[in-house]
């Protein structure tokens, strides 16, 4: 926990994997646009950019995993900074969302070794309009996605009595929503004019272990690694297709962190 006024900032990378269920649905979203592209996103051909067939299940599975669990590699920044009374607040963003959160320190247990503590924290975060539209989906752009959600970690750590090193744990649980109405997919049948519109929005509980550990390189600067671990259960709509999928997520990370 930082004390009172003691700010920090810090860069690095954070990225999303989505084995085993997750993955294997992008797999098939990607078949279905290769292969089929007019199924992947279908269009009515009026000109009047609307969409009115029904879209292939499995790249609704897709494109639904691709808004909510954004697998891939982003960049990270943050910053924190000690409130007193045991408080401290951050705020990050990682290229595909901005978090602002706050955590209090319940325990604190000194030792000849270092010191372990256990705090509780509540973090709010919002999906912003005109980020990276990259995805892992074929031909899928979500740059008009925007979304809002809320986390509450539960959090184990311990620092050496030197605070040259500190190791970290716990769980991690929230919620998220997220809803698009304009999206451009590509290759698609052509449009005499306007623009292609389909909608997406997608409900996201989710749970899991994290696990990080920092060491000091010089004065004032560390390196931080971590890796957490998340059951998630997607629900929501793409282009008229009700889909509901649960799957796991992993998400390695690691930054460089500055004292000021």
């Amino acid at each position: 926990m930082l004390e009172p006024g003691e700010v920090q900032f810090a860069t690095g990378l954070i990225g999303t994997v989505t084995p085993g269920s997750f993955d294997r649905d992008i797999a098939a979203a990607n078949n279905v646009a290769a292969t089929n592209p007019a199924a992947a996103l279908p269009f009515s051909g009026s000109g009047n950019g609307s969409a009115t067939a029904t879209v292939d299940p499995a790249y609704a599975r897709g494109a639904l995993i691709a808004a909510a669990a954004s697998p891939g590699l982003a960049p990270f920044a943050g910053g924190r900074i000690g409130l007193g009374s045991r408080f401290e607040a951050g705020l990050a963003y990682t290229g595909r969302v901005a978090r602002i959160d706050a955590q209090h320190m319940v325990a604190r247990i000194p030792s000849p070794h270092g010191t372990l503590a256990f705090a509780v924290g509540l973090g709010a975060s919002a999906a912003l309009a005109g980020r990276n539209s990259e995805t892992a989906v074929t031909g899928l752009s979500l740059a008009s996605l925007r979304g809002i959600g809320a986390d509450v970690p539960l959090l184990a750590s311990w620092q050496s009595t030197d605070a040259r090193a500190s190791v970290w744990g716990g769980i991690r649980s929230g919620f998220d929503y997220a809803e698009a109405s304009t999206l451009t997919s590509e290759p698609r049948p052509p449009m005499s004019d306007g623009l292609d519109t389909v909608s997406l929005h997608v409900t996201r509980v989710w749970s899991g272990p994290m696990l990080g550990a920092s060491a000091t390189l010089a004065k004032h600067v560390r390196i931080a690694v971590e890796v957490g671990a998340s059951y998630q259960a997607l629900r929501g709509r793409f282009q008229g297709s009700a889909v509901s999928i649960d799957g796991l997520s992993i998400t390695p990370a690691t930054s460089l962190w500055w004292a000021l």
